[in-house]
């Protein structure tokens, strides 16, 4: 009941707000809705497995840095060559590819209108203790797919809480790189941010 609850009310205002061109909502055909079905869980398919890359790459290139050179080459890194790779990432799977949060670090990734909707609507699901699933968004020019990003342990070393897992250095050094940081004193398993991808072709 809760991940019905949840679908409900992120597609609802998703309609109506994540939109890629901004109109009101068409009465559609049980044909249309049928496809629209099909298209959707294809690309709910394809949004996952984007994700899943993306996160394996960023991930590995951070463990590297970590081992090599510890957290602050992971921060160095990331500084530098986070955004070209998810850019990179991009142009492989012909979409936009954005990482977004309402707390961001990189204003790069400043999330607009429609993501601060989506991270908010997930953000009060999970305070509810909702279970937080993928979604996708069709209109008649784009598909949109969207998906939580949660705090794991290697995370915090990045994130966590100032003066706990988040050293002293560290936050110096996040400062020099990022100012405005607010992507900090998360908690494991809580909510960071999300994946936002836009799908060129549909």
């Amino acid at each position: 009941m809760r991940k019905i609850f949840l679908f409900f009310i992120v597609f609802v205002g998703a309609f109506f707000f994540a939109s890629c061109t901004p109109g009101a909502p068409k009465n559609e055909s049980p044909e249309t809705l049928k496809e629209n079905a099909a298209k959707r869980k294809e690309y709910l398919k394809k949004g996952k497995e984007i994700a899943r890359a993306s996160f394996k790459v960023l991930g590995g290139t951070l463990k590297a840095a970590i081992a090599a050179e510890g957290i602050e080459g992971a921060i160095r890194t990331c500084n530098v060559h986070a955004n070209p790779i998810v850019d990179s990432l991009s142009k492989e799977y012909n979409a936009t590819i954005k990482r977004t949060s309402l707390r961001i670090r990189n204003q790069e990734n400043k999330p607009t209108a429609n993501e601060k909707h989506i991270l908010k609507l997930y953000q009060r699901a999970q305070e509810a203790g909702e279970d937080l699933m993928p979604i996708v968004i069709l209109d008649s020019n784009c598909v949109t797919f969207y998906s939580p990003i949660i705090t794991k342990p290697l995370c915090l070393n990045c994130h966590g809480e100032p003066e706990q897992e988040l050293r002293l250095e560290t936050i110096e050094l996040l400062e020099k790189r990022y100012p405005g940081d607010k992507a900090y004193s998360y908690k494991l398993d809580e909510i960071r941010g999300m994946w936002s991808i836009k799908f060129k072709d549909n």
